[in-house]
């Protein structure tokens, strides 16, 4: 049977004998709030005032478990709906308590017939086939526990679920509230649907989740992925997935702030993973799927090691934003940079936390790296270098510092140089010299990190001894005064030229500091403000506030010296960068360029190269893993217990987990050749040598000299930053292709070099069958967009044996002879009609 859909009232569905609906695990928790109540509340009264009316609420589409009880009863999984179906389930559960409460008043429903006669509970059947409905984890024992206790008051209340209990009172008041509650039940038994019923064989209900949003909340990312990663999974895998992995990310990342959270996670931990690659927020799902569908996880069991290396980012998120982190010298490190609220570095320190799991790095250099990148950001705030730079750019040096990690390069130095490497840019590491004349001068009081910097130049006179600032108690205070022109006592001080140096020394860093008793320190003389002082920090004068303490009297001078004491700690508590300009010229070019691998490098060419044969043996190179694999007469990897994979990487994690470790592992470093043979890493550049001709240092000098060129046309090309990004600031290209995102997650487009073949063009990259699909039904269309360009025009096969299929257009050209900014030209123009293919092709 395939899909079926019917109109029908909402109460005749939840009532069928022989149905009932089971929300899955893989769908959201009960989420309406009040908002969403209040309307299907004034649904229901407006049509059961009318007795004629009848109201559709949408659609509920639900597919047959196809697992039939002993009682015939069989279950319904809800795809869409179990919003509205909870919710008119928690407005019966406060009929049947009115009911129950007011038996002497004419109702046309009674607490018997809701609770027994299979609105609610259905009386003749036993344990879960009882219930009309079962939530999914999180509601389902809360609701579970409010339905028994209707039947038996002492049946013991659980409160897990704030929403259904928030909701559930919000009906009761309503119903209290109201003259004529017959209203409530006639207008219930008017509320229409449409029931879609799908065939798990026939019909995909992934994609018709995907579609349908019908009323409510719009679906989040943390929806959607939930439901891709376990929904085309049996109902037993389901469960055992989401409480081992998922509810466990769910826990790590905050059960009560999950909901919001997890976007935010999600898309950080694609920002890791597709570095330098822009992230756009509406492009996340997409990419995520992508991310599933390239490396495989949706084969065999392999999303058990995608939620596996889930967990393990979202420790890392939580450490660094939730302040979870155990090891108390990261925690200080990621609490004091969360205090400045920087998200676009989230991605940066997650990928740093990755590495120093995988050994890039020791614990000494992660701290050191956290105290530079808490330095880096402040000291940019206080010179206010603008901050939207740092979207792109933070990217790119993870990216890079991927590429000096597979070189086994100093990852320390790479990161210090790469961002010494940018001074004189908007997106510079301010020298000491900028950053003391900054402080000097600015207004510090209204700064809006003002608060911080005086209690991390606070804590930094007695490191093992910080002072708690969190309690809130804490205020800025100002010394001289801000009503200081209306005291006499402070003009003298001020002198005759009171107004002017007022202006420029009130909320200068040196007449400022901090107290717990701003408001009764207020606007006295000096000597009454130390001797109030001497009460309002912890009965002693801060550090930072000694200077106070030994005044006599507080003016310019007093001021001044302050500010000049302060700012030279501040030099050591935010540290400039500690390598030299001729270490970071070493990674300007040679590791700087863009750690992508081209298709053809993966595992599958290696080995139909001859490099890696059938038979050898795969061994890790860490001493702490002993399993040895085996490559296939296919060119896959095989583990001892008969596992398979086409992935190094895959082969790596799941080795890993079986040793009962977790998280993300580079296969290509993982594994060598035999027991004393290289790491198949180095096989693969050598495949890239000898058989693409591609890494020999004339042929990427070549690469390099022609992408800059190409960048530098591009910049200045009209419409081209609009539509592709600004490429002037792209760092430099050894690689035969340049990426550009058009802000879609099906899709990408390639500038493309032949250097050995002398040719040059471009393709549109379909990363799913589906948007090849619609690209092929309109060729010709296609083709008449391309046709002006005059170059040849090649299509990947739709039934092709690869993840990513490619509409491709290039030319010959004579590198020596042609002139370049022509050939730039006719990329660029390729670039645009591929452009216009994607947008008005793809998107009908």
């Amino acid at each position: 049977m395939a899909m079926n859909a019917s109109a029908q009232s909402l109460i005749g569905l939840i009532t069928n004998a022989s149905l009932r609906f089971v929300v899955p695990v893989y769908q959201r928790p009960y989420s309406w709030d009040e908002e969403h109540c209040e309307q299907l509340w004034d649904d229901v009264l407006s049509v059961g005032k009318r007795p004629d009316d009848r109201h559709f609420t949408g659609s509920v589409v639900w597919v047959q478990d196809g697992v039939m009880s002993a009682k015939g009863i069989t279950p319904r999984l809800l795809i869409d709906g179990q919003q509205r179906v909870t919710t008119v389930t928690l407005l019966l559960v406060a009929l049947a308590e009115y009911a129950k409460e007011n038996p002497d008043k004419a109702l046309g429903f009674s607490y018997t017939r809701l609770i027994n006669k299979g609105y609610l509970i259905d009386e003749e059947m036993e344990g879960d086939d009882s219930y009309k409905l079962t939530l999914s984890q999180g509601d389902r024992e809360t609701l579970k526990s409010i339905l028994e206790h209707l039947i038996n008051h002492d049946h013991k209340l659980i409160y897990d679920s704030a929403r259904i209990w928030e909701n559930l009172n919000f009906f009761r008041n309503r119903l209290a509230a109201l003259e004529d509650p017959n209203i409530v039940w006639d207008g219930i038994q008017r509320l229409d649907v449409v029931s879609i019923s799908l065939d798990a064989g026939t019909d995909n209900p992934q994609l018709i989740f995907e579609s349908m949003n019908s009323t409510g909340k719009d679906l989040s990312s943390a929806d959607l992925i939930r439901n891709f990663v376990l929904m085309g999974l049996p109902p037993k895998q389901q469960d055992e997935l989401y409480l081992n992995h998922w509810r466990v990310i769910e826990e790590t990342l905050g059960a009560d702030s999950y909901d919001t959270v997890f976007d935010s996670f999600i898309r950080n931990y694609l920002t890791v993973l597709y570095a330098p690659e822009p992230l756009a927020k509406r492009d996340v799902y997409p990419i995520f799927k992508r991310h599933v569908v390239e490396n495989e996880y949706n084969k065999g069991d392999n999303m058990r090691e995608l939620l596996s290396e889930l967990e393990q980012f979202a420790r890392y998120y939580s450490a660094i934003t939730a302040g979870t982190e155990k090891d108390a010298a990261l925690k200080e490190k990621f609490d004091s940079l969360a205090r400045l609220d920087i998200t676009v570095l989230n991605p940066l320190l997650m990928s740093f936390y990755q590495d120093y799991d995988d050994d890039a790095f020791g614990m000494a250099d992660f701290l050191d790296m956290l105290e530079l990148v808490e330095s880096y950001v402040f000291r940019r705030a206080i010179c206010d270098a603008p901050t939207n730079s740092l979207n792109k750019f933070l990217p790119s040096v993870i990216a890079k510092l991927n590429k000096v990690q597979e070189d086994e390069g100093n990852y320390r130095e790479a990161f210090e140089s790469l961002l010494l490497l940018e001074e004189g840019t908007a997106r510079r590491f301010p020298s000491d010299t900028e950053f003391e004349q900054a402080l000097a001068t600015r207004d510090v009081y209204h700064f809006r990190k003002a608060f911080y910097m005086l209690t991390a130049l606070e804590n930094a006179q007695h490191p093992k001894d910080p002072h708690d600032f969190g309690t809130g108690s804490y205020t800025i205070e100002h010394i001289m005064p801000q009503n200081a022109l209306n005291s006499s006592s402070w003009k003298e001080v001020l002198s005759q030229e009171s107004e002017d140096i007022f202006e420029t020394l009130l909320n200068n860093i040196g007449n400022l500091t901090l107290t717990a008793y701003n408001s009764e320190l207020s606007d006295g003389s000096f000597e009454d403000k130390k001797k109030r002082c001497i009460g309002g920090f912890d009965k002693e004068y801060m550090a930072i506030s000694e200077a106070v303490k030994n005044a006599t009297e507080w003016n310019k001078t007093e001021i001044e010296n302050r500010a000049a004491w302060l700012i030279e700690r501040a030099v050591n508590r935010w540290p400039f960068l500690n390598v030299t300009k001729e270490q970071a010229q070493l990674y300007a070019t040679e590791k700087g360029g863009i750690p992508k691998v081209p298709s053809k490098a993966q595992f599958r060419y290696v080995f139909s190269s001859g490099l890696i044969k059938p038979g050898d043996k795969l061994v890790p190179v860490s001493e702490k893993f002993t399993t040895v694999a085996t490559v296939t007469e296919e060119g896959t990897i095989v583990l001892p217990n008969g596992e398979e994979f086409h992935s190094p990487s895959l082969a790596a994690i799941r080795t890993v987990s079986l040793a009962g470790g977790s998280g993300a592992r580079n296969g290509w470093k993982f594994w060598r050749l035999g027991a004393d043979g290289p790491a198949i890493d180095k096989l693969r550049a050598q495949y890239l040598s000898e058989y693409l001709g591609g890494d020999t240092e004339e042929t990427k000098a070549f690469r390099i000299a022609f992408w800059d060129g190409f960048y530098d046309y591009c910049s200045t090309r009209t419409g081209f930053s609009e539509a592709f990004h600004d490429p002037s600031d792209r760092i430099e290209n050894p690689e035969s292709w340049a990426g550009f995102g058009i802000e879609r997650g099906d899709c990408k487009l390639h500038a493309l070099l032949w250097s050995w073949d002398k040719k040059v063009g471009a393709d549109l990259h379909c990363y799913t069958v589906e948007a090849y699909q619609v690209l092929l039904n309109r060729k010709a269309e296609a083709e008449q967009m391309l046709k002006s360009l005059d170059g040849e025009i090649c299509w990947d096969s739709l039934d092709a044996d690869k993840k990513t299929r490619t509409l491709t257009i290039k030319r010959d050209v004579d590198f020596a002879n042609d002139d370049l900014t022509e050939v730039y030209e006719w990329l660029a123009n390729c670039m645009f009609a591929l452009r216009n293919i994607a947008v008005e092709v793809l998107s009908v």
